[in-house]
């Protein structure tokens, strides 16, 4: 049989996951910046790209998630690996309104650029509000 008590445990674990869980998505997986230096023998690579290095950047989400300074504090330190190429794949701002994209502007002017080249996917995540 289930008890008062039992019920009351059960919804306070269930409350304190979804505020856990709630957290996580708010204040931690936005700020979480990656850095790995993965070799990746690749067959049949052209002899003049072996050694180069490539930068993946993704997930900007530029928006009122993430902090302007916090993601461009970020590109200056990829910028700072002076990688050969980079990749920007997607999920570049969490659009809300039109004003998000002087935001966006303001940021990619810190975009680090490739030395032999540069390539990006624009991916653009809307809310449901968005066209409310």
């Amino acid at each position: 049989m289930f008890t008062r008590r039992q019920a009351l445990r059960s919804l306070f674990a269930a409350g304190t996951g979804a505020l856990v869980t709630g957290f996580y998505t708010w204040r931690v997986e936005p700020h979480w910046l990656e850095f790995t230096f993965p070799t990746l023998p690749i067959r049949e690579l052209p002899r003049e790209l072996e050694g180069k290095t490539l930068a993946q950047l993704t997930d900007l989400h530029v928006g009122p998630q993430v902090d302007d300074d916090y993601i461009i504090h970020s590109l200056d330190r990829v910028r700072a690996l002076a990688p050969d190429f980079v990749v920007v794949t997607g999920d570049w701002i969490s659009y809300r309104g039109p004003q998000q994209f002087e935001q966006l502007r303001r940021v990619l002017e810190h975009m680090p650029l490739g030395r032999l080249g540069t390539l990006a996917s624009l991916v653009i995540t809307t809310t449901a509000s968005a066209g409310a």
